[in-house]
């Protein structure tokens, strides 16, 4: 089904390898990364007589991730990528504050809409959210909205 079952290597490789500080790794990425070829010997597996695997799909999910972000750039790619366009969407789709005046306190989790004028000395708490749409569900927004001032 897979896997490595058996590995053969001379002294120079074993040398190389144990000389890599990687704990969690793939050892056949170490052997490619290392630059030294690999070579599968075909053989019919036999069934499994007495025991069971202790590869659960913990262990293997696991091995799989600490393979996948030890030999490749993808995953940093990837996040690059996706944070690249969540950015590009979010700011496509933000809203406009109008203004933030001077000794403004704005907690976390608030949310802040179009027409939104916060002036000076202002202290807005954990997760409030203003709204001047006076009919949020509306399936045909207003062209404008009003502006707020706190």
């Amino acid at each position: 089904m897979g896997g490595v079952d058996v590995l053969a290597c001379n002294e120079n490789v074993r040398n190389q390898l144990l000389e890599m500080e990687s704990v969690r790794t793939s050892l056949v990425g170490q052997l490619v990364w290392l630059g030294f070829w690999t070579r599968a010997v075909q053989y019919a597996r036999a069934q499994r007589v007495h025991g069971k695997s202790q590869w659960s799909w913990s262990k293997k999910t696991a091995y799989f991730q600490d393979s996948f972000f030890s030999f490749t750039d993808a995953p940093i790619r990837i996040l690059l990528t996706s944070g690249l366009l969540g950015t590009s969407i979010s700011l496509s789709l933000s809203a406009v504050v109008l203004g933030v005046g001077d000794r403004v306190t704005i907690k976390s989790g608030v949310q802040l809409w179009n027409g939104l004028r916060v002036e000076n000395d202002v202290f807005i708490g954990p997760n409030a959210t203003f709204t001047n749409d006076p009919f949020p569900r509306s399936k045909q927004p207003p062209e404008r909205f009003p502006t707020t001032v706190l």
